[in-house]
């Protein structure tokens, strides 16, 4: 489902918990769109929308540490996938190379193709 402004606190909670180390964060001008997956008031799962031009891009992809392992990173990976297709001719993620566990699960969903990239943070 599509998270709005008032996610913004649980999404920024899951983040620190989940994947401090992401680049996509609430706020970010970046980001078009937040999906997410909840279980009553509690946000399980989230990504983040990049989409650029005519690719659609789905970045920060993550699960609470306690659900891991349930299916809810391949149904949310799907259903962005899903949506950002409906919008874009092509649809694109990134993953860390060492993320072994989702290299497996995006293969596993049809994201085939792999370009290595390297990146640098300023200070």
């Amino acid at each position: 489902m599509r998270l709005t402004g008032a996610d913004r606190p649980a999404l920024a909670a899951l983040i620190e918990e989940a994947f401090p180390s992401t680049t996509s964060r609430p706020g970010d001008p970046g980001v078009v769109d937040w999906y997410g997956i909840r279980d009553g008031d509690r946000l399980l799962a989230g990504g983040a929308d990049r989409s650029r031009g005519d690719i659609g891009f789905l970045a920060g992809l993550t699960v609470a540490p306690g659900h891991r392992g349930r299916g809810l990173g391949a149904a949310l990976t799907a259903g962005m996938t899903r949506a950002l297709f409906g919008r874009y001719d092509a649809v694109a993620l990134g993953v860390y190379p060492d993320n072994v566990g989702a290299i497996r699960l995006y293969r596993r969903l049809g994201f085939t193709a792999a370009e290595r990239r390297t990146s640098i943070k300023l200070a």
